[in-house]
């Protein structure tokens, strides 16, 4: 996605559009040239509608964005824990009484090094910007279609994209230098040990220079509990957006000059090189960017949020939803329509076979031929005399006193038997008793079954009562 690049500083803004990224200069518009209006629109509002079209500013949907360092406060902090939850809870009570106006609502974004630096304590790195800044920008561009992906300060975007193409440094000090203010960064292993923004108002800056230098040096050996030798051999780098002649060498001389102690005790003097302003723009999109770096377009300026970073599959995986939701109705539908069908043709068949069966019956309702059907068949059978619907078949009566007189038939006298229970249902007969022995039990058992009132005589159990003295039996006859 194409970006528009914009530098805000206290004169005017510097744009850079898709079709400038060949190396051509941004386009600059000063506020001092511009018209006056009656619209109350601010200057920034002013300078975003005089960029040119055809410079493929409809191209842009997302813009990064690089202030002024003096418009933002940076402060660092030392904590006993790392967890970014937490301290986005804690570091606004922390950090809101050492600035310069707390009372206005501020936007605040941090970084937290991986390492601790001293002990346990790990050093927390912050940047807060009064909200009133970033509502004019966000608002000025939003009313323009496009979204603010990156927000962030001058110099210490430069400094972390430089720092990010050294592979033989692990620690430097980067000073970006423009036509109002130099912003020095401290970097350490790619964490911003410390920012410093110098407004330029001599005419030489180099001495101003070489004491912030210094200064800056001296601050992060004490937050770092560093020795002072230890950074004295740190590699400083200078890039100029408008290069001045000598300035480098004259930096090396007032820092040879202030340092003249140290070297007659043997240490090497501070040196500075100067480079060339590193192609920042190559590694700062919306969708990547240099770790570490301070970004306000967070809370509710947060433009990268879930929604429009997968805005595209978003809207792609609802379509399928609602396409695929459709379908599932469609195919409802027509399985309902199917099953009508069916149930019409069922009642058709039905109506026919009942007309072919009572054709004297007269009209029909279509939903009524199978209750019709079954409701004449039933007055039918009812219809037969001596016969009903549900009459049950005809069972031979037996008496139970017939089956008591056949058992003691019989059963001989010199059997001592006892019946204790005797249970008939229908055609089976259950019949439990007391006898003397085993031997008494198969005897009854033959002497029954030879009765031809008994189709089947059968032993379910016979065992010796608790005594051991008689035998418990239980006989099933079938009748």
């Amino acid at each position: 996605m194409a970006c528009l690049y914009l530098d805000i500083d206290e004169t005017g803004i510097s744009a850079r559009t898709p079709h400038q990224r060949d190396g051509s200069p941004p386009v600059r518009i000063n506020f001092e040239d511009l018209p006056e209006t009656d619209s109350g629109a601010s200057q920034f509002d002013t300078a975003l509608g005089m960029l040119d079209p055809a410079a493929g500013l409809s191209e842009c949907k997302q813009a990064v964005v690089t202030l002024p360092p003096d418009w933002v406060w940076f402060r660092y902090t030392s904590l006993p824990f790392k967890d970014k939850k937490k301290l986005g809870q804690i570091l606004p009570l922390e950090l809101t009484p050492s600035f310069p106006d707390p009372d206005p609502p501020v936007v605040q974004d941090f970084h937290v090094s991986k390492y601790p630096v001293k002990g346990n304590l790990y050093l927390v790195f912050t940047g807060t910007l009064a909200k009133t800044k970033i509502q004019g920008i966000f608002t000025a561009l939003s009313a323009m279609g496009i979204a603010p992906a990156v927000i962030t300060p001058r110099g210490l975007v430069q400094a972390l994209a430089f720092a990010r193409e050294q592979r033989d440094y692990s620690e430097l000090l980067y000073i970006h230098n423009t036509r109002t203010e130099a912003i020095l960064t401290l970097v350490k292993e790619g964490f911003p040990i410390m920012v410093r923004a110098l407004k330029q108002m001599e005419s030489d800056p180099a001495p101003s220079l070489a004491r912030e230098i210094r200064s800056t040096l001296a601050c992060a050996g004490v937050r770092l509990n560093l020795a002072p030798e230890t950074l004295r051999g740190l590699p400083v780098f200078l890039s100029s957006q408008a290069p001045e002649e000598g300035l480098a060498d004259r930096i090396n001389a007032a820092l040879k000059e202030a340092g003249r102690p140290l070297q007659e005790a043997g240490r090497p003097p501070l040196q500075v090189k100067e480079v060339a302003v590193p192609p920042w723009e190559e590694m700062v999109s919306a969708d990547h960017r240099p770790a570490h770096l301070l970004n306000f377009c967070v809370g509710p300026f947060r433009t990268n949020s879930f929604w429009n970073k997968y805005k595209g599959r978003l809207i792609t995986t609802l379509v399928l939803a609602l396409l695929v939701f459709g379908l599932g109705v469609i195919d409802l539908h027509r399985k309902n329509s199917a099953l009508d069908a069916r149930i019409t043709s069922v009642r058709k068949a039905s109506m026919a076979v009942y007309q072919r069966t009572f054709p004297r019956s007269g009209p029909v309702p279509a939903h009524a031929p199978l209750m019709l059907m079954e409701s004449k068949v039933k007055q039918a059978r009812l219809s037969r005399p001596g016969q009903g619907a549900t009459a049950l078949p005809q069972v031979p009566r037996i008496g139970v006193m017939e089956i008591l007189h056949e058992l003691s038939a019989r059963i001989p006298g010199d059997i001592d038997v006892e019946i204790t229970r005797l249970a008939l249902n229908h055609d089976r007969l259950v019949l439990t008793g007391l006898t003397a022995n085993f031997n008494h039990v198969d005897r009854i058992k033959g002497l029954v079954q030879a009765s031809p009132r008994f189709k089947n005589v059968s032993i379910q159990s016979a065992a010796a009562d608790k005594t051991g003295k008689q035998v418990r039996f239980k006989f099933i006859l079938e009748i």
